[in-house]
């Protein structure tokens, strides 16, 4: 039976005309595909794209000096292009094999309370109050910069103090309660005529944090010296410090995967060792409970 070929650049054309529009980042992916996937791989059919010469895109896209995790995005976008062409049946031969960098590019940095305090504090002092609004916001609910600045007058549950958090990045809708502080930011903006609560002005930049975040870190020198990106203070360090303040007050890894809106518990378990007490009080609940029995009477023979 003969193949279903394509070629790859009409794949492509395929993918963003009909799939790409559901997917969020797709500037970026455009940027991939046509900075790394098309000039390498030109005119080629489906069925020329082996495993073979999967690794040895991904050994070039390394030489390059892109990160692994760059990597990944690349390949990733080639193998769902792909698995597209195949799935609405424009394509009937094999998907090669795509070998996925692994790295650990996860986060570890989290601000102590009096950083927070002076981050918070400079914000308010160096820009506009909106800004600082927007730390305080992030670092007493865990949200994603994204899910704030898509924050309305419809998103506010008054009653219950709950934020109603849509459109997330897996796409699963959540409620956040809000504490004392993070309400009384919200009930301002709540009095004001603009739609949306922080996003200002139009075009790409209007909801992307300004540079005078990174200036005030710069100024208080928490980035001093540090080149590993997983250590530095971002605006997204302020998620981290939410998750991470909650886990050593003995908040349940489940309840801040709830409130994170993670996409599975495994990825809150990056906390987890910020309480081993509450691994030592599991165990000794256990040891606690045995010796709630009465000790059995011996029996003379």
């Amino acid at each position: 039976m003969k193949v279903k070929d394509i070629r790859l650049d009409e794949a492509w054309k395929h993918f963003v005309e009909i799939k790409l529009p559901e997917e969020k980042g797709g500037k970026n992916e455009k940027l991939r595909w046509e900075k790394h996937i098309e000039p390498y791989f030109n005119d080629c059919y489906l069925s020329e794209i082996t495993t073979f010469k999967i690794d040895v895109f991904s050994r070039n896209l390394k030489n390059k000096k892109l990160s692994p995790q760059s990597v990944k995005h690349v390949l990733s976008l080639l193998r769902r292009t792909m698995r597209q062409m195949s799935k609405w049946e424009l394509y009937s031969g094999p998907i090669p094999i795509f070998n996925m960098p692994r790295f650990d590019n996860e986060a570890t940095r989290f601000l102590t309370p009096e950083e927070a305090r002076i981050l918070i504090e400079e914000l308010y002092q160096s820009s506009s109050s909106w800004l600082g609004d927007f730390a305080t916001l992030a670092l007493n609910t865990g949200c994603r910069a994204g899910e704030l600045f898509k924050l309305n007058k419809g998103c506010v549950d008054k009653n219950e103090k709950l934020l109603h958090i849509k459109d997330t990045k897996n796409s699963k809708n959540r409620f956040v309660p809000l504490n004392k502080t993070a309400y009384e930011v919200v009930e301002a903006y709540m009095q004001e005529d603009a739609y949306y609560f922080f996003l200002k002005g139009v075009g790409p930049q209007k909801n992307q944090i300004p540079p005078i975040f990174r200036r005030t870190v710069s100024h208080l020198g928490f980035n001093s010296g540090i080149t590993d990106s997983r250590h530095r203070v971002v605006f997204h360090t302020l998620r981290h410090t939410c998750a991470s303040w909650m886990v050593q007050k003995g908040v349940s890894l489940v309840v801040v995967s709830k409130i994170l809106g993670h996409s599975s518990l495994k990825i809150t378990m990056r906390y987890a060792h910020l309480a081993p007490e509450q691994s030592l009080a599991a165990v000794k609940a256990v040891e606690d409970r045995f010796q709630e029995t009465t000790p059995s009477k011996k029996h003379k023979c």
